[in-house]
């Protein structure tokens, strides 16, 4: 848009009386959290960084716009299994010390992609992470950053205890 952002475009629509209340979802490709908080101060109501994932755009949708959706499953769909809690996650077999580390630091920088590769990196290293990758992935792709911090922190201070 020549001559405005989208912070200005936001809060334009928001002094709009018959378009106070309509969601606003801010894209950026950039991911820092001064960035996000900038979109929130502006006006929107969420905040997802770009290249924006399917997945966790429906779950922005769904969460912002209170939906729920119907899921149909046809012949061969695969039943994806309720989402772990983090102390459910915290059973499962972690990474060692150093690569979760390495995820935390990628994670309290918000570069969310960093933290998908470096997962998938692990993936193909050591299959028995599996389940511990697939629940922390799926933290990561849904950009609940304060989560996948705090999920974090906490396998570094599991794993770290139990050194000898």
């Amino acid at each position: 848009m020549p001559g405005m952002d989208g912070c200005e475009a936001t809060r334009r629509l928001r002094q709009r009386p018959e378009l106070a209340r309509v969601a606003i979802i801010a894209s950026s490709a950039s991911i820092s959290e001064a960035e996000r908080q900038t979109s929130l101060s502006a006006g929107c109501d969420d905040f997802l960084p770009k290249p924006v994932q399917a997945g966790a755009l429906l779950e922005l949708l769904r969460a912002t716009l209170q939906l729920e959706w119907k899921r149909q499953a046809g012949p061969g769909a695969a039943v994806t299994p309720p989402p772990m809690t983090d102390a459910e996650i915290g059973l499962l077999t972690p990474p060692s010390a150093e690569e979760l580390s390495r995820l935390l630091g990628l994670a309290d920088q918000g570069h969310v992609s960093g933290v998908l590769n470096e997962l998938g990196r692990l993936e193909e290293a050591d299959p028995r992470l599996g389940a511990w990758i697939e629940q922390v992935r799926a933290v990561a792709r849904s950009f609940q950053i304060k989560r996948l911090r705090a999920l974090l922190r906490a396998q570094v201070a599991s794993v770290s205890r139990q050194l000898p």
